[in-house]
């Protein structure tokens, strides 16, 4: 007969069911794990939604096949959410599993996970120094761009472009150079030769653009103002007239002969780099020349 108060749930009636699951060993964590789960009268389903594993992975558990269950990071893992489940100790399971497994001291990172019931297997690229390294890239990348972005909108003052000369043909008077900003008047070179002069008799016509005469020689050039660029330059002249000479950078080796009604206001950009002469007289410009290496000052000084 019968007995009325047994019950599979007994601790008593575990050795009846006790059949140990294929391939799993005798003092192992799955003996452990499958008897506390029969106890509780759960199947590996219901262990599976309340642990949150798969049944795949508690199956393996419970056979101890750490042919499947490789990566120990997890498996001590798989161990305490039974252990917490099934109230049984969690010392012991890891304890077992540790003398059967032998696990790496040092657990590498794992390559496949095989967690939440319900779905299947998901891999997982394992996280080394590659994405330490491409972080890294990428923030060099970023500094450098905000370095050459810096770089490229700081104001430069704006160049204007040279002017070209055109020299009159013999006998006819030269225009004015049309569309020079604010009035400026186009000064030729100094190796340009001499216009000659309009044919007695004609008409006034514009005034035109002059070579400068050697220095030292007699007349309105005597007036002319002379500057040897040594290096780049932003450079601004003008007469006494209020009539703009030289605005804009001037560019490396630049040579300006300059005419106009002295004084001359000159404002230099590199004063240190620019060798200024007038009259055929070098001039001093260490005196006006400030710490930002600027230069602001009439010659001849009234």
């Amino acid at each position: 007969m019968t007995d009325p108060y047994f019950s599979p749930l007994r601790p008593d009636a575990a050795s009846d069911t006790d059949v140990q699951a294929p391939g799993a060993a005798a003092d192992g964590p799955g003996r452990l794990i499958r008897r506390a789960r029969e106890r509780a009268g759960l199947s590996l389903g219901d262990l599976a939604t309340q642990t949150r594993l798969t049944v795949a992975t508690l199956d393996a558990l419970e056979r101890d096949d750490f042919n499947t269950l490789r990566e120990s990071v997890y498996v001590r893992g798989y161990y305490r959410k039974c252990a917490k489940v099934l109230q049984v100790s969690e010392q012991d399971l890891i304890a077992a599993y540790d003398r059967i497994a032998h696990p790496a001291a040092s657990p590498s990172v794992p390559s496949k996970l095989l967690l939440v019931s319900g779905e299947s297997e998901r891999s997982f690229p394992a996280i080394g120094r590659s994405v330490i390294i491409a972080g890294l890239v990428i923030a060099g990348i970023a500094f450098v761009a905000v370095i050459v972005h810096r770089g490229l909108t700081r104001p430069q003052p704006a160049a204007s472009p040279a002017p070209a000369v055109v020299l009159p043909d013999a006998g006819q008077p030269a225009p004015a150079a049309a569309g020079a900003p604010g009035g400026q008047s186009l000064a030729a070179p100094a190796a340009a030769p001499a216009s000659p002069a309009a044919p007695a008799g004609s008409a006034a016509g514009p005034a035109a653009v002059q070579a400068p005469s050697p220095a030292g020689s007699s007349g309105a050039d005597g007036d002319a103002l002379v500057l040897d660029f040594r290096d780049r330059c932003w450079a601004e002249i003008t007469d006494a007239a209020g009539k703009v000479l030289l605005s804009g950078m001037i560019r490396t080796g630049s040579h300006e002969v300059l005419s106009g009604k002295p004084p001359y206001t000159v404002f230099l950009g590199n004063a240190p780099k620019v060798d200024v002469s007038f009259g055929g007289k070098p001039v001093d410009l260490a005196g006006a020349t400030r710490e930002n290496d600027t230069a602001r000052l009439q010659i001849p000084a009234n």
